[in-house]
């Protein structure tokens, strides 16, 4: 099991402070000397983190942190950043006056690796407001819409102000859509775990925390990643059920990949990784008389596709993009949408080359090139680290076996779910090696 330490200030609470603090002489006190770790500090326990099967948790957005955390997710330690909003970027709140982290600081945090959580909005104890439903619906709903508009992403993690929660709350926080819950213990490292998603225990970290307990924690087991075992089992179909419930959203990178295709004039068009067929059902409506087809490693997937394509002349098939069930030139255009991004760099190029081989035309790809590259793959929540995501050298891959056109170009964009859009248009001797 995963072992998660609490931070609160990174940096030295001096006697300037402490007319801030005014009558809260009590929170001085403890900020002083237990909450804050100074920074070379901090640098030293997380470099004994390392390899660990620990994560780092930060709670209230003290302006500290921020240098903390970059220097964490440089090391590969995991972190989370549990928000309260209505203090992003002030002074703090009257009980303890420290400078708060602004949105760019957390949205920087974000973009490095770190995940967010909510703190709630104002930092109450939730248990106040068990008789209160509208004032706990606000604490935990309004603080997460604000951080998802906010870092463009989901947030599922709550940390309870003061660890005081009971069944009510914990209720409205699975209403509100949270799926993880974290308190925290005044104690020592221990192995102590809870079965309950929404009362995890976290142990308090500071300057005096016994440094000898951090080498007894559990290592992180880390697996090589690899691609058909990944996507061909349980992992793929996670959350596929219900997708065709609602209407599939249709976004620009979307329309603009399929009006690419229609300028092209294919007669027959092939979607690799198909997934449960959202995008075939869209490409049917647009091109009725078209020959379509699709494939996905997972034929639970592949299953789902056809139930949602049931009345379609749409061809669909299990197959592996690295080894495609097609041969030479079968089709005019080859399409993918969030394929690539989820092929190892070890594998990439026999997948790129496989898309070569059975398209006779055009290659056109809306795939996300946000994600830092991973060599290894840990076993963790599907929370913390939903599935691995690699970016590639798309150009470089290309090279020398047609002309390559950027249509889309979100490179640069902190958003890990906004695509790039791009086209490759092949040469006639598509055997031209790199």
């Amino acid at each position: 099991m995963t072992t998660y330490l609490i931070i609160h200030n990174i940096g030295e609470i001096d006697d300037s402070l402490k007319k801030a603090f005014g009558k809260n002489e009590e929170n001085f006190t403890t900020y002083k000397t237990i909450l804050s770790i100074h920074l070379d500090k901090f640098k030293k326990i997380v470099d004994q983190l390392i390899g660990k099967d620990v994560v780092l948790t930060f709670d209230d957005a003290y302006e500290g942190q921020y240098e903390a955390i970059l220097y964490a997710l440089e090391k590969k330690v995991r972190c989370i950043a549990f928000i309260a909003t209505d203090y992003v970027g002030s002074n703090g709140c009257k009980d303890v006056p420290i400078k708060q982290m602004t949105w760019d600081q957390i949205k920087t945090i974000h973009w490095k690796g770190c995940k967010i959580g909510s703190h709630t909005q104002s930092h109450p104890q939730l248990i106040d407001f068990t008789n209160k439903q509208e004032r706990l619906i606000t604490e935990l709903g309004y603080s997460k819409e604000i951080l998802q508009g906010t870092i463009n992403d989901k947030v599922t993690m709550l940390a309870y102000p003061y660890s005081l929660v009971n069944d009510a709350v914990i209720q409205r926080a699975v209403g509100a859509g949270y799926t993880m819950g974290f308190t925290a213990l005044n104690e020592e490292i221990s192995d102590v775990q809870s079965s309950d998603v929404f009362m995890i225990p976290r142990f308090l970290l500071t300057e005096k925390t016994d440094l000898s307990k951090l080498g007894k924690l559990r290592k992180l087991k880390l697996k090589t990643y690899d691609d058909n075992d990944y996507w061909s089992k349980d992992n793929a179909s996670h959350g596929m059920n219900e997708k065709f419930k609602v209407d599939h959203l249709i976004r620009g990178t979307h329309i603009t990949l399929y009006n690419e295709i229609r300028k092209l004039k294919p007669e027959r068009i092939l979607e690799a990784g198909c997934g449960t067929g959202k995008n075939l059902k869209s490409m049917w409506i647009l091109f009725p008389d078209k020959v379509l087809g699709g494939f996905d490693i997972n034929p639970f997937i592949i299953d789902k596709a056809k139930n949602n394509l049931v009345a379609s002349p749409v061809a669909l098939f299990v197959s592996d993009a690295k080894k495609i069930k097609l041969g030479d030139n079968q089709v005019d255009v080859v399409f993918t949408n969030n394929l690539l991004q989820h092929i190892s760099p070890k594998n990439i190029g026999k997948a790129i080359s496989e898309l070569i081989r059975v398209s006779s035309k055009y290659i056109i790809h809306s795939e996300s090139c946000y994600f830092r590259n991973l060599t290894d793959a840990p076993e963790l929540d599907r929370t913390y680290h939903p599935s691995p995501s690699f970016a590639h050298d798309y150009e470089k891959l290309y090279k020398g076996k047609g002309t390559f056109k950027w249509l889309i170009d979100n490179r640069d964009t902190q958003h890990k779910y906004l695509e790039s859009v791009f086209l490759v248009e092949l040469k006639g001797d598509k055997i031209e090696k790199n």
